[in-house]
């Protein structure tokens, strides 16, 4: 296992709120009932299954392009979800931190 570091940390927070904002929008945007919970169990199965198979850490299928791809699409998803459910300062604070995060990642010290 590899070193932890701040930027992995802030990562794992970034991941958890835009999955939970993704799960939050999709229940306020299905009607009341039933199909609020289908909606918002189907967008974390999908945005989780397809984050397990191809952008964590253990990934079962190494695509890189494919991988930054869906980070790009779930991340900026999850902003959006975000700055709907809030006001748009925390969603942009928000995009601004998925988006130097993102970039450490792959740059700079913190680079993997």
């Amino acid at each position: 296992m590899e070193d932890v570091n701040a930027n992995d940390l802030v990562a794992f927070f970034v991941e958890v709120v835009a999955f939970i904002a993704l799960a939050v929008f999709a229940w306020r945007a299905a009607p009341t009932g039933v199909r609020s919970w289908v909606w918002m169990l189907g967008i974390l199965i999908v945005a989780g299954s397809l984050w397990a198979l191809f952008v964590s850490p253990q990934a079962t299928f190494d695509v890189p392009v494919l991988a930054l791809l869906l980070k790009i699409v779930i991340l900026g998803a999850g902003v959006l979800a975000l700055r709907s459910l809030t006001s748009p300062v925390w969603g942009i604070l928000f995009g601004v931190v998925v988006v130097v995060n993102t970039v450490l990642i792959y740059i700079g010290p913190f680079a993997r």
